[in-house]
């Protein structure tokens, strides 16, 4: 069995990572996962603006306690 290829593609909100990534996974035929995406909505369950969420997750690396040990809702992962 072959492991898969992973590629991380990091930058600020607003900076296009999503963007690439969508149009990569549309040239190229990948899926993956919006890191960013998952921030957004986590912030948004908890009642908090991103930036608040961002700041209490650096304090907190357990942040959300809610969430501990979530696995990844596949919602997150476009399908093929």
């Amino acid at each position: 069995m072959t492991s898969p290829q992973i590629i991380t593609v990091s930058g600020l909100p607003g900076s296009g990572t999503s963007t690439a990534c969508d149009t990569l996974c549309e040239k190229l035929g990948w899926a993956y996962v919006n890191a960013g995406r998952i921030f957004r909505e986590l912030a948004e369950e908890s009642g908090l603006s991103l930036a608040e969420f961002g700041e209490r997750a650096e304090v907190d690396g357990r942040w959300p306690p809610s969430r501990a040990g979530w696995r990844l809702p596949l919602r997150f992962v476009p399908s093929e």
